[in-house]
């Protein structure tokens, strides 16, 4: 049974894992949501569960491809490959994965930033 906090979309993207700031594995997705992503790869037993990653993929921008890192950290390994939770993003990092789904056909919720409870302030 799937424990995903938000749905996820079917994605064949390239994506350059790097660990440490240090590109580890090369991996194609296989599905990408709001909150993570699944990447087969060849080589998934690189990257112990638990160690944080950043995914690296290209975005295309008004004729213009750059190259986006999404920091999160390996929630699984499987034979095919590992499952990626994405960690808190920034709004730039938040804009890069809307872009990203809208490419792939998924939509994002709108995004609304983490609060402090009333009076912590």
């Amino acid at each position: 049974m799937e424990q995903r906090l938000t749905e996820r979309h079917p994605a064949a993207l390239e994506v350059l894992v790097y660990r440490n700031k240090v590109p580890v594995l090369t991996g194609v997705t296989r599905n990408v949501g709001t909150s993570g992503m699944f990447i087969s790869t060849s080589a998934p037993n690189e990257l112990p569960e638990r160690s944080f990653v950043e995914v690296e993929f290209d975005l295309e921008d008004n004729d213009e491809v750059r190259k986006c890192r999404v920091p999160g950290w390996v929630a699984r390994r499987l034979g095919e490959g590992i499952g990626v939770t994405f960690m808190t993003l920034d709004s730039r990092g938040r804009r890069d994965l809307q872009r990203l789904l809208r490419r792939t056909g998924g939509r994002l919720p709108q995004w609304r930033p983490e609060l402090p409870p009333r009076g912590a302030l």
